[in-house]
């Protein structure tokens, strides 16, 4: 389903349900975590189960969902896909970013 080319289905996910979020948000700034991989630009390898895509930990968030489109396919390449999977990680990464949510 990850692949880098035209339009794949994250991609189509991302935009569709960005536009709905992007009219509740105040700033136009979305934190971007993903799970399930280990991305080989954030030293020390992240073992985790989420990390910040734009691999900045202290600002995970990028402009817009453009931005968030755009940090996705500058990012897919580097990241290696693992298992399993754990959603918790990436909830509570979200959490603890958001607590003005």
């Amino acid at each position: 389903m990850h692949f880098n080319g035209p339009n794949n289905q994250y991609e189509a996910v991302i935009s569709q349900v960005g536009e709905v979020v992007a009219n509740y948000d105040s700033d136009g700034k979305f934190p971007v975590f993903g799970f399930g991989g280990i991305p080989n630009y954030i030293q020390p390898v992240c073992l985790s189960h989420s990390f910040p895509v734009n691999g900045n930990a202290s600002d995970p968030e990028v402009e817009g969902i453009a931005g968030v489109l755009r940090t996705y396919k500058e990012k897919l390449p580097s990241i290696k896909f693992s298992g399993p999977t754990y959603f918790g990680g990436i909830l509570e990464a979200f959490k603890s970013h958001c607590t003005k949510c």
